[in-house]
């Protein structure tokens, strides 16, 4: 496996042609041929989160160094959102960027507008009602100047009102997102899909990566779900991926976020998405070793189990439909059946996963379809 140790050391952005809703500039002049590029662009697409935006742009203004940028998208927020940028526009200078989508387009719009605006070396996405944690700028910084991979991933710790001891046990102050040896450059993509696919833990802002890698990314627009599907090509652009296992974003745990608040709607795209990232990596099959193929697959199985139970819990007519396409997802994904992954599980001594997952599958009458 091709790795060494790594030692440390808008038009067609949908923008209004208005001047209120081009990008913005604090104190800089965006064309001046004398603009250097940053290293790191920051995207943050913002709608409606007033709450938590303060310590968002907190958390990145107090550790910003030079060479990176800051550009938030308003996807057209109708909240305090705009006047809490506008009140902490100044304190960025130069570095913050704003643009304005004239319509709320949704969050997978706003981060393909933020991909075509940046104009950093290396792009991050920070969700706004999330935070960067102390020193991850500047930790970010000394991997680079030692290593350039197309791909870096990190880890993140989970932030709640109430911080008791119970989630401390689960561990919820250090959230790893890489099953594979940290601070080691690779080149293979197996190591990368067994990875991120076996902790499960796909979500766009703990992927740094290259912007000509972002680049050939498109988020589904008007889906949930989007970084399921836009993950595989991220994966397949990324030449060279190392995984830092610090965490260096801060998760906000909340009421209103999309897993917090599931509907017949979200189930549907989650299952478009799932299908999306099978049929992506399904076609790479033969460049993938047996683990990466085990991690996809009991990423797959993990996730139809978690939408069994999530389907299960809804008061809503549509559970008939949305168990019937639970089924037929399953029978697509596994048409041998699950024994020979439950197998997998068994021999791993995952013997509780594999019960639970039965049990969810039982509970929408999903198992006996494909426990041959």
């Amino acid at each position: 496996m091709p790795q060494r140790e790594f030692q440390p050391g808008v038009a067609e952005l949908g923008l209004s042609s208005r001047s209120t809703a081009r990008p913005f500039l604090a104190g800089a002049i965006e064309t001046s041929a004398e603009r250097v590029r940053p290293w790191l662009s920051i995207l943050v697409p913002v709608f409606n989160v007033a709450d938590f935006l303060a310590d968002c742009l907190h958390s990145i203004r107090v550790q910003l160094r030079p060479g990176v940028e800051i550009v938030i998208l308003d996807d057209a927020s109708t909240d305090s959102s705009a006047a809490i940028i506008g009140d902490m526009r100044p304190r960025f200078g130069s570095a913050l960027r704003l643009l304005r989508h004239p319509r709320n387009r949704g969050l997978a719009a706003a981060r393909n507008s933020l991909l075509q605006s940046a104009s950093g070396d290396y792009l991050w996405f920070v969700d706004a009602d999330d935070m960067l944690a102390a020193g991850a700028i500047d930790s970010l910084r000394t991997i680079l100047d030692s290593a350039t991979p197309d791909l870096l991933t990190c880890d993140f710790r989970i932030h709640r009102e109430r911080f008791l001891l119970k989630h401390r046990l689960r561990g919820e102050t250090h959230r790893r997102t890489f099953a594979g040896p940290a601070r080691q450059l690779s080149t293979d993509l197996s190591t990368r899909v067994h990875g991120i696919l076996l902790n499960g833990q796909l979500h766009a802002w703990s992927k740094i990566a290259r912007r000509d890698v972002w680049s050939r990314v498109r988020f589904p627009e008007g889906r949930f779900f989007e970084d399921i599907v836009a993950l595989p090509t991220l994966l397949e652009s990324s030449r060279s991926h190392l995984h830092v296992a610090e965490p260096w974003v801060v998760y906000r745990q909340r009421d209103g976020s999309i897993l917090s608040s599931m509907n017949a709607d979200k189930i549907r795209d989650q299952l478009h998405a799932l299908c999306v990232l099978d049929a992506t990596m399904c076609r790479r099959c033969e460049e993938l070793d047996k683990d990466a193929i085990f991690a996809l697959r009991h990423f797959m199985l993990k996730s139809h189990a978690s939408l069994a139970r999530r389907i299960a819990g809804l008061k809503s007519a549509d559970v008939a439909e949305l168990a019937g396409l639970l089924r037929k997802s399953l029978l697509e994904h596994f048409p041998d059946g699950l024994s020979a992954i439950l197998g997998h599980y068994c021999r791993r001594g995952w013997l509780l996963r594999a019960w639970r997952t039965r049990a969810s599958l039982r509970r929408l009458g999903s198992w006996e379809w494909c426990s041959s």
